[in-house]
């Protein structure tokens, strides 16, 4: 993930190409999370596959994908989304179980019967929902301290990095079904109002502190060289 360059007595890290690449696409979806139009053509994607049980790693390989892309597993082997995949969605799917892999585009037609299931029991919309409001709970009562100024410094660092990594985990577990299949009063735009109103809040006062910190220690570096020179 890292890559180093020494340069006389001063090693310096940064992140490889293919990880920064993965880190900037990952956080342009997060961005793009529930900026889309809420559109539904009524057709679900089914992947069904069939991965022995000997093959452990590749099964739990294609599922963690499945879920990655907002699936959800209706049973053991069939999973569903109401979103098409992309073509590089599906040919990272195929190339996880070569052969063993088949996707459709499909309507759900009710069954006359009780024990008939709907496409959408693939989620667990109760707990996600409660996700969201213990999310809401706990950054929304910051807002008025960062309108008004008081959260600064490593405080602010601290704040933003967190709230992201907690709404980072809802793209995965939130998959965007649309909203006619919701429950009323759906927390999902709600979550990323409270979100955006603290990330973008923090914004200045935790890049004016990390770039103070940056400042110092750069500063602090060339003491020490001046230091070790006049030793010599």
């Amino acid at each position: 993930m890292l890559e180093g360059r020494r340069r006389g007595r001063h090693s310096s890290y940064r992140l490889t190409e293919e990880v920064a690449t993965d880190l900037w696409n990952g956080g342009s979806s997060i961005a793009a999370f529930t900026t889309h139009s809420d559109s539904w053509d009524g057709y679900w994607t089914l992947i069904a596959f069939s991965v022995p049980e000997e093959h452990s790693t590749r099964r739990r390989a294609l599922r963690t994908a499945l879920r990655w892309r907002g699936c959800a597993p209706l049973y053991d082997a069939v999973w569903v989304s109401p979103h098409p995949l992309t073509p590089r969605g599906r040919a990272e799917l195929a190339t996880l179980a070569p052969g063993k892999i088949s996707m459709f585009r499909a309507q759900h037609v009710e069954l006359e019967v009780e024990t008939g299931r709907n496409p959408v029991q693939a989620w667990d919309l109760r707990g996600i929902t409660g996700q969201y409001q213990a999310f809401i709970r706990r950054w929304r009562g910051l807002i008025p301290r960062i309108a008004a100024g008081g959260v600064t410094g490593a405080a602010a660092v601290r704040a933003r990095t967190e709230v992201m990594n907690s709404y980072r985990r809802f793209p995965v577990l939130d998959p965007l079904l649309p909203i006619d299949l919701l429950p009323s009063g759906w927390p999902r735009a709600r979550a990323r109002e409270v979100c955006v109103a603290v990330y973008d809040g923090l914004a200045q006062p935790a890049q004016e502190h990390v770039r103070a910190v940056a400042a110092g220690t750069t500063k602090s570096r060339g003491s020490i060289s001046r230091l070790t020179r006049s030793r010599r």
